[in-house]
């Protein structure tokens, strides 16, 4: 879905989507996007999919910020919906923040339970470049853990123009009959700036199973991101 490659606003999982820095109005991000499968935490769950996001963030002062997400995600040739809403709780110091999430899933013809997600996030800024995260999830409606660490990396190619990577591993515990590692994935994005309120971003990732029943997945697709 939807998390310093666009950081604009902050995100949590995926589930979704927006990857440079720009100063935002009112501080209100929706971005609607299409890929060709739905990988989530290293678990296929849909084909072909459109995404549709909304968030914003409020600064508290001194560091603090609180995030509110929600997402929907259906697939086009079945009936596999996602449905989620989420708030977050970061504190930023000069070179790392932290994050506290909690968000709630609800399903339609998946694999996957309703339930609550609660997170947490380490993120290292190294420089104006590279970034480094580890970040732990108890999801209620697996009852399992997954855990990750992953890297960043993001360069703009012009004053619009910027590219985007990350790369991270994973790890679960009784989540969904899967323990142990879990994947190796990334993804590779290019976002060109279109105004100060619009952009364009196609991109591309993978992940590769590191579970005897993790399949390998590759996928492709574009976000279109409006800020207000």
């Amino acid at each position: 879905m939807l998390h310093r490659a666009f950081a604009l606003l902050f995100l949590v999982p995926l589930p979704l989507l927006a990857e440079v820095e720009d100063d935002l109005t009112l501080g209100i991000e929706t971005v609607t996007g299409l890929r060709s499968a739905y990988n989530y935490r290293g678990f296929q769950l849909a084909d072909a999919t459109l995404e549709t996001q909304i968030e914003t963030e409020i600064t508290l002062g001194e560091g603090y910020a609180l995030g509110l997400v929600a997402w929907h995600v259906a697939e086009s040739s079945d009936d596999f919906a996602e449905t989620a809403f989420g708030v977050s709780l970061r504190r930023d110091f000069e070179e790392v923040s932290l994050t506290a999430s909690l968000d709630y899933h609800l399903f339609s013809e998946s694999l996957f339970e309703d339930g609550v997600d609660l997170g947490l996030k380490a993120q290292w800024f190294i420089d104006e470049n590279w970034d480094l995260a580890a970040k732990a999830h108890y999801d209620f409606g697996a009852e399992g853990t997954y855990v990750a660490l992953e890297g960043g990396w993001s360069h703009p190619l012009s004053e619009d123009l910027f590219i985007a990577a990350e790369s991270g591993i994973s790890a679960v515990g009784d989540y969904y009959e899967r323990s142990g590692m879990n994947d190796f994935y990334g993804r590779l994005s290019l976002t060109y700036n279109i105004n100060s309120f619009l952009s364009l971003t196609p991109f591309a990732g993978y992940s590769i199973g590191l579970s005897d029943d993790a399949d390998d997945e590759a996928y492709a697709g574009i976000w279109l991101a409006v800020s207000f």
